[in-house]
Parts: structure tokens; C-alpha cells; sequence
């Protein structure tokens, strides 16, 4: 009898133990003004590698406007992730229809159905009115997270979430 009550906690164990956490997004979900496949502002590169896998691959060092270096990496599943030295990630995006928010935007769904899920404002790219930016916070302000939404042609092209720096 003992033998299989330990047999049948090791099995639960190990179900348990694939489970999510009741705090993890699921692998490709866009959680707005948060982070990309699990990935939040402020992780540290192993903290992203962690998530996403070890795969990904670094882009040069460039230097932001406030002289602070970063680099990007590009991951599996069209994620990007920027990641600032002193910092940790402090933007990310995807061009790809994988992740998607809990009500399913994705790229490659339309504006229309993007208003209906999220609240956001959009203001015409071009005066013809064909590329639209769609964001969480129109104007963010130093230290605020915001998801924006490039739309092209009523769909959908790119989710980018990230924070202002100073």
C-alpha cells in the first residue's frame, strides 16, 4: 500500500509540476503594457533566456540618445527583445501571428477588431491614412510601459510593448 500511494504522489507531482503557475502568461501570449511570451519589462538577458530558450541571437551594441548602450536580440517565433545595459529589457516585439492577446490580436488581425479587445487610441502614420499606430498610452511619459500596435492597410503588422527611458 505504500509503495503505491508513493508512486501515485510522485504522478501528481509530476503533473503539478508541468502545470503553469497561476502568475505565468502562457508560452505565446501578449499581455498588454507587461511583456511578450512571458518576457517583462526590466528582465535581465538570463532571465530571458530562461523563457524563450537560449537561441537567440545578438545584434551589434548600438548607443540609445541618452548614451546608454543596448542590444537587440532576435528570438525563435519572430520575438525581438532590446535589452539596456544597467537596465534589463526595456522593450520587445514581434512581427509574427504566434502571440496573441487573451482576446486573440495577434499580427495580422484588423484594426477594427483590435479597437473592439483593447483599449487604445490610434493616430494616422501617413496623411492617406493607410499606416495607423495604435497605443495603451498616447503620450507616455519617463518610466511608463505601453503596448503599441502598428497597423498597415487595417491589419495588423507589429505588437511592441516597452518603457520609456529617460
Amino acid at each position: 500500500m505504500t509503495r503505491r500511494w508513493v508512486l501515485g504522489a510522485v504522478a501528481v507531482a509530476c503533473v503539478l509540476a508541468g502545470q503553469p503557475t497561476a502568475h505565468a502568461a502562457p508560452r505565446n501570449t501578449v499581455t498588454v503594457d507587461v511583456g511578450i511570451s512571458q518576457v517583462k519589462i526590466g528582465d535581465s538577458l538570463k532571465q530571458v533566456r530562461a523563457k524563450v530558450g537560449s537561441r537567440g541571437k545578438a545584434g551589434p551594441v548600438e548607443t540609445m540618445a541618452n548614451g546608454r548602450p543596448f542590444t537587440v536580440y532576435r528570438f525563435p517565433k519572430r520575438l525581438h527583445v532590446q535589452i539596456v545595459s544597467g537596465f534589463g529589457v526595456n522593450a520587445m516585439w514581434t512581427d509574427g501571428p504566434r502571440q496573441r492577446t487573451r482576446s486573440g490580436i495577434r499580427v495580422g488581425s484588423t484594426q477594427g477588431e483590435l479597437v473592439d479587445a483593447v483599449d487604445v487610441s490610434c493616430q494616422a502614420l501617413l496623411p492617406d491614412g493607410s499606416r495607423e499606430l495604435c497605443q495603451t498610452e498616447e503620450l507616455p511619459t519617463e518610466g511608463e510601459t505601453s503596448t503599441a500596435f502598428y497597423v498597415e492597410d487595417d491589419t495588423i503588422t507589429r505588437i511592441e510593448i516597452a518603457t520609456l527611458l529617460d
